[in-house]
């Protein structure tokens, strides 16, 4: 995901710099050299590792904005956003794990207090998808249930559980998350009023032909 963030961005051509920060500095180098032939911004490497308060704080207080698509957000998500409050720097994020989210929403006074603007879940998956069901509402005469899904296996090109290659270092934090979300309850909206609920529920789809 910050991969293809920092492609998208690289090509917009009214940004200063565009700092691509990994834990594996070799890796942010070896993307902004991929990137700088058709870059339309400046690129710089860094080297940051998030659970490094003192740190990461001092990355970004140079900087405007920061992406963070760092993950599991269940353990990183707060302390991107906190730290960014403290640097005085914006916020955005792809968190897709309910219990962040809440948690990030309870840093809102915090942020407006110091003039960061924080938006959360920009990603896919709540993201993109919960736009894409909005426009899908609008154009429909009568919503009753809206589901969205997503292939387990991923697809060609992309993460797949029977890629072994994929995880060359330890454990996916993509896999990490899924089995966070799938694991105990989640926190649901049912008409109107936040209650407890099961993360998977069998649904029968009937389409029409």
């Amino acid at each position: 995901m910050g991969r293809m963030a920092a492609t998208i961005v690289s090509s917009y051509a009214d940004l200063g710099e565009l700092v691509i920060a990994d834990l594996d500095l070799q890796a942010a180098e070896q993307l902004v050299a991929e990137l700088a032939p058709t870059a339309k911004t400046n690129l710089r490497a860094a080297r940051i590792d998030v659970t490094d308060t003192v740190a990461l704080q001092a990355l970004l207080q140079d900087l405007q904005v920061v992406l963070n698509t760092t993950g599991p957000f269940y353990r990183l998500g707060t302390v991107v956003l906190e730290a960014a409050i403290t640097a005085r720097c914006h916020y955005m994020d792809i968190c897709d794990d309910w219990e962040p989210t809440t948690q990030l929403l309870a840093f809102n006074d915090k942020a407006k207090a110091a003039g960061v603007l924080a938006i959360i879940g920009l990603g896919a998956s709540p993201g993109i998808s919960n736009l894409l069901a909005r426009l899908a509402c609008d154009r429909l005469d009568q919503v009753d249930n809206l589901y969205t899904a997503w292939s387990a296996d991923a697809g060609a090109g992309d993460f797949n559980l029977s890629d072994e290659g994929a995880v060359e270092v330890g454990v996916s934090a993509a896999i990490i998350h899924w089995v966070q979300q799938m694991s105990g309850s989640i926190e649901v909206i049912e008409q109107g009023r936040r209650v407890s609920g099961s993360p998977l529920v069998p649904i029968a789809i009937d389409y029409p032909g």
